[in-house]
């Protein structure tokens, strides 16, 4: 979608702040899965490899996975409207991120969803916290790049 007026910049400020949210919320989901429920960060220690899948791997697969969704959802003719969905997307991923962790303090049954999810572990916090965000600002630059290029031609 190219990004030209108030209301696609706030569109795409919401479809991006969701894809990037469920994408965390899937790769979490099934590298849960390949790992058969272990997690890498467990009490005091980080283990390096679980099942032949390295923890740095996970997060390096993490921040690729997070800035290609940039590259391929967001073109843009205006910088202030691009900077101004950027805005929106980030505020949209902090207030989901933010409600999954907080919706197990609101009920019973969210608390017994929340303790059988993917989601419940620290392994999750850091791929949300620290690796979908450092790949969403890497594919945001490179997609300045990309469409200086694409605008260049026009």
């Amino acid at each position: 979608m190219k990004i030209n007026s108030i209301k696609k910049t706030v569109l795409s400020g919401l479809i991006y702040g969701i894809v990037t949210f469920a994408l965390y919320v899937l790769y979490t989901s099934v590298i849960n899965l390949i790992l058969g429920g272990e997690n890498f960060i467990y009490k005091d220690q980080t283990r390096d490899i679980i099942n032949g899948l390295s923890f740095v791997a996970t997060q390096i697969i993490a921040t690729i996975l997070s800035a290609l969704v940039p590259i391929i959802l967001l073109r843009y003719k205006n910088i202030t409207y691009y900077i101004a969905s950027i805005f929106v997307s980030v505020i949209i991923y902090i207030a989901l991120l933010s409600g999954v962790f907080l919706a197990p303090g609101f009920s019973e049954i969210c608390f017994e969803i929340m303790t059988k999810s993917p989601m419940n572990s620290f392994d999750a916090i850091v791929y949300g916290i620290f690796n979908f965000p450092l790949g969403s600002i890497i594919g945001i630059i490179i997609n300045v790049g990309v469409n200086f290029l694409l605008n260049r031609k026009q």
